[in-house]
């Protein structure tokens, strides 16, 4: 990392959103190789139950703890830091930075010290009675954690994802070697755990040294006329963005995971476990999930002090989305037996069922991100909280159901759950915001991909075996981007916007 200059220089805004863009794709592309490398290796050296516990573990735990341990903090960095950066005000950003990251500390090191003390109530709680010991070690990785992701966001907010994507590919690429040499020792599960903590604690060292080495410099040069904080509206959108995280957790559908491990057993959470592990690898190649890193900072650099003007940003936010998710949705659903067969095991081929239900609800899963970021641009996070109360139901629910429910039971919950909240948010986006998206647009996205999907439901018969699968991608392209070109979904101002933005008119859909 020593090679790498500061990123927050002036850099003409077009140069800086393209440069990010670039690392911020590379991230998320490097992130879903590894990322299945690693589950490969794991599939292969443990037991179905045993991934269940370590998908509990490193999916269902740590994105629920960094939700909770971060008190809204993190968001509240999003939000702000990118609005004092485009003035150039980095002390101001160090002070917020400084003082989120202690008490993210504080609240990070008690719930370490619950688990450290309780291990064991919580290990029998988990239907893992015999893990007490490895919750403790993973409970000191988890620590590590969620001190990098306070940092990573900051640094996301100051538009310096090639740092981000340079400290990311290193801790992948020693944490997939750590789990390769993990799983060649006599117990696995057990070296497992320990690497995955070892590497936990080592990204954060990168991280704070790429904080010192590039962020600090431009806080000690910055010798503009001091400004105090917005501490007053800053802990206002940190206690609204936390309640809203909350309400998320119970929506998110890692949450799934400790419901089924109290009714349905380890077998049904390894699972879950490979299918959120599929849907998270499919996430990665979702313009939401490599890009967010760039359009949440660049939305608020643009909106944030005139949200009035946010509506032709959120209707191409939601285009662009969905132009996107629908075709990988319906794909993954009408491939999702072969794909678990032939990339990932075949001892979890029932997993299938789990991940076509995912696949179709792909697209309403991917429009919460556009969503929140218009309610969160507007500072409405009581909005965004209200909503959760499908959090509540969906929780109940489960609790209701599962007792005498099937294998997709709980993810046909989380989903529909999802899809309630999604309207009702934008329900009040168009009336207490007056900024609808275009209906028409989206409708004739729908329609493209139901002719779409009809088509190739008819022509699935003849994509067999890894290669099938691989040349079933290439074919539902062609059809997707062939519909799509005939049948547009874009309005002329819109095409010669994004047209604008690239090196050649190239957008025509």
């Amino acid at each position: 990392m020593t090679g790498i200059a500061p990123e927050s220089s002036p850099t003409p805004p077009r140069r800086r959103v393209v440069l990010n863009t670039v690392f911020s794709i590379l991230a998320k592309l490097q992130s879903g190789v590894f990322s299945y490398l690693s589950t490969l290796l794991l599939l292969r050296a443990l037991k179905v139950e045993e991934y269940g516990l370590w998908s509990l573990l490193f999916i269902a735990t740590t994105a629920n703890l960094a939700l909770v341990a971060r008190l809204g903090l993190g968001s509240s960095v999003r939000r702000f830091v990118p609005e004092y950066f485009a003035r150039s005000q980095y002390r101001t950003i160090a002070r917020l930075f400084h003082a989120s990251n202690l008490v993210q500390a504080a609240a990070s090191l008690l719930l370490v010290t619950v688990a450290l003390v309780f291990a064991e109530p919580i290990a029998a709680w988990m239907k893992f009675p015999q893990s007490a010991n490895l919750l403790r070690i993973f409970a000191v990785g988890a620590f590590a954690f969620l001190l990098s992701e306070n940092i990573r966001m900051m640094m996301g907010g100051l538009f310096m994802q090639r740092t981000v994507f340079v400290v990311h590919s290193i801790y992948s690429a020693l944490r997939l070697a750590g789990i390769f040499i993990a799983t060649r020792f006599d117990n696995p599960f057990t070296a497992v755990i320990v690497a995955e903590g070892i590497l936990y604690a080592l990204q954060l060292g990168f991280y704070f040294i790429a904080y010192h080495r590039l962020v600090q410099p431009h806080v000690l040069s910055d010798k503009g006329p001091s400004e105090r904080p917005p501490w007053k509206r800053f802990t206002r959108f940190t206690a609204l963005s936390y309640l809203n995280e909350l309400g998320a957790m119970l929506l998110n559908s890692a949450t799934d995971l400790f419901l089924v491990t109290g009714y349905l057993g380890a077998w049904v959470v390894g699972l879950y476990g490979l299918a959120n592990r599929v849907f998270g690898i499919i996430n990665n190649l979702l313009p939401n999930a490599f890009l967010a890193d760039v359009i949440t900072p660049l939305f608020y650099s643009e909106y944030g002090a005139a949200p009035e003007k946010s509506r032709f940003g959120f209707t191409l936010l939601m285009k662009t989305s969905l132009l996107v998710t629908i075709p990988i949705g319906l794909w993954l659903a009408l491939m999702a037996e072969p794909v678990i067969v032939h990339f990932f095991d075949a001892r979890y081929a029932e997993a299938a069922a789990i991940v076509v239900i995912m696949g179709l609800f792909l697209p309403i899963e991917t429009v919460r991100y556009p969503l929140g970021l218009m309610l969160q641009n507007a500072e409405r996070n009581d909005l965004l909280i209200y909503a959760k109360v499908f959090g509540v139901v969906k929780i109940l629910t489960g609790i209701w159901l599962l007792p005498h429910g099937t294998l997709t039971t709980m993810v046909w919950i989380t989903f529909l759950s999802v899809a309630g909240q999604n309207l009702l948010l934008y329900y009040w986006i168009v009336t207490k915001l007056h900024s609808p998206t275009d209906h028409l647009g989206l409708l004739r996205l729908l329609i493209n991909g139901l002719v779409c999907g009809a088509i190739f439901y008819l022509i699935r018969p003849w994509f067999s075996g890894p290669v099938g699968v691989i040349a079933s991608v290439l074919v539902f392209a062609a059809l997707w981007l062939g519909i799509s070109t005939l049948h547009r979904v874009f309005r002329p101002e819109e095409r010669d916007f994004i047209n604008s933005k690239l090196p050649h008119p190239l957008w025509r859909f």
